[in-house]
Formats: C-alpha cells, structure tokens, sequence
C-alpha cells in the first residue's frame, strides 16, 4: 500500500532551505521516483542552469527526458521524432520572444509542481510501484503549457503522437 503523499508536498517538501540556504531534499523526498524519473529531473536541473533560469519548468523536463534514453518517456520522444538540439533551439527561440517573465526562486515551477503531482496520481491510478520517466511525460502533455507548445510546434510532433508511442512502448514491456 502506497503512503498518503502527495507530489505537491513532496516537492514543496523539497523547498527546505538547510541552516546556510542551500535547498535540501530531507528524508527521500523523491522516494517515489524510479531513478531513471530522477535522472530526468538532475538532467532538467542542469538545462535551467545552462539557460539561466532559477526553476525547473515543464520545458526543463521535457529537454531532460530527450537526454534520458533508458525510459519510457525519451524513447516514445525518440520515435515519435522528438530531437534534442531541434527541440533546445526552439526553446530558445521561444525565451527569446518572451520578456519580462520572471523566474521563481524556488528549485521547481508552479507548472512543474503540477505536472509531478499528475504524475503521482497517473502512477497510483495504474498501481505503479513508483513514479517512471512515462508518467512525467503523460503529466507534461497533459498540462497547458506556452513553451511546450512551442517546443513541440518546432519539432512538427503532436502530444497525440507521444502518447501513441508511450501505449505501443508499455505494450511491448508488458508482454
């Protein structure tokens, strides 16, 4: 039986600052996470560094889960035409046209908040053991989301095509 947690306070759990600032992660706050999911949000943590942005958002995720080729989720991107380098340049492309917008100072967006909280519910709705790279990634297509649009727009991929590739890819685990 799975503890009653939710994604919201595990990553506002996250949001802790130790006694010098520096946010930490107490007591497994990712416990759920597999760790092919976790190392899709280091991947992201290193794509909103590199951009110079202060929170992961969903756009962060997405790049990190291309990266991430042990998965669910980077290969039905993969197959489904999903690149890195098409889809950073049109994320950049995309934070180009946008001024003015503010970054949170918190390690993880409102947006991506809400997509590890789907996530954690699409897992236990399917009796997961845990949250896996496919869950993120149906909680990302899910959600409502200007850069990711974009993102996907650049790449000529559809949401609908994605999730196409996720069925045929947990089909194929599941035989």
């Amino acid at each position: 039986m799975v503890p009653h947690l939710s994604a919201h306070g595990l990553a506002r759990r996250a949001h802790r600052r130790d006694s010098d600032g520096r946010f930490c992660h107490p007591g497994g706050v990712f416990e759920h996470f597999t760790d092919d999911a976790r190392r899709i949000l280091v991947l992201a943590h290193g794509e909103a560094q590199h951009l110079h942005v202060n929170s992961i958002g969903p756009e962060h995720l997405f790049l990190g889960m291309l990266r991430e080729t042990e998965g669910i989720a980077g290969n039905a991107l993969s197959d489904a035409g999903a690149d890195y380098n098409r889809a950073r340049a049109a994320l950049e492309e995309h934070n180009r046209e946008q001024t003015g917008r503010e970054s949170d100072r918190e390690p993880f967006s409102e947006a991506t908040i809400r997509v590890m909280e789907r996530s954690l519910q699409i897992s236990w709705a399917q009796a997961d053991a845990g949250i896996d790279t496919e869950h993120l990634l149906v909680a990302l297509l899910e959600q409502d989301d200007d850069a990711m649009e974009a993102v996907l727009a650049g790449l000529n991929i559809t949401p609908e095509e994605v999730m196409q590739r996720v069925d045929a890819l947990l089909a194929e685990r599941d035989l």
